[in-house]
């Protein structure tokens, strides 16, 4: 499956706000079939912010199923502590595999790359990004996912997480 949002806000003071500042995001994800039990994961994450952008509306990378952008959907960026990076632009590229044990159960490994900045810029430079992976063990129940996940990365040697139930 895929899933694709590209979102442009522009606040003004013109009309009701008390800053001017514009924002524009692309979030990707997919999910590739590659054997009956396995599937290929991917997200790419790119986010540019600027003029007087609010705090809340900056971009922000960490944790097991925290938002990127105030509001925003669930995504994961392994290895890192809640919003632990916080900025006005952000890059982050995400690939995976998940593969069913047993009906309803599953195992997700996955590793990650990203950072936020200050300026909006390409270069692709790799000493500009942080890396962290990890891996899930989930079981659907009738209840909502239950799943734990352990993940790491060059700045923390272990964090772990265990969701249960569905998000609202």
């Amino acid at each position: 499956g895929t899933y694709l949002k590209l979102s442009a806000e522009k606040a003004s003071r013109k009309i009701i706000s008390e800053r001017d500042f514009a924002r524009v995001f692309l979030d990707a994800r997919f999910a590739n079939s590659l054997a009956p039990k396995l599937t290929l994961l991917s997200s790419i994450f790119i986010g540019n912010a600027i003029d007087d952008v609010p705090f809340h509306y900056q971009f922000m990378l960490g944790g097991q199923n925290m938002p990127f952008t105030f509001l925003g959907e669930r995504n994961s960026f392994l290895g890192f502590r809640p919003q632990e990076f916080q900025n006005n632009n952000v890059e982050f590229l995400q690939m995976g595999f998940q593969y069913e044990i047993f009906p309803k159960q599953y195992l997700i490994v996955r590793g990650n790359v990203g950072n936020t900045f200050d300026k909006f810029s390409i270069k692709l430079s790799p000493n500009s990004f942080f890396y962290g992976g990890g891996a899930t063990l989930g079981w659907d129940s009738r209840f909502g996912p239950i799943e734990f996940t352990a993940s790491a990365s060059e700045r923390h040697s272990l964090i772990t997480h265990l969701n249960v139930g569905f998000y609202f």
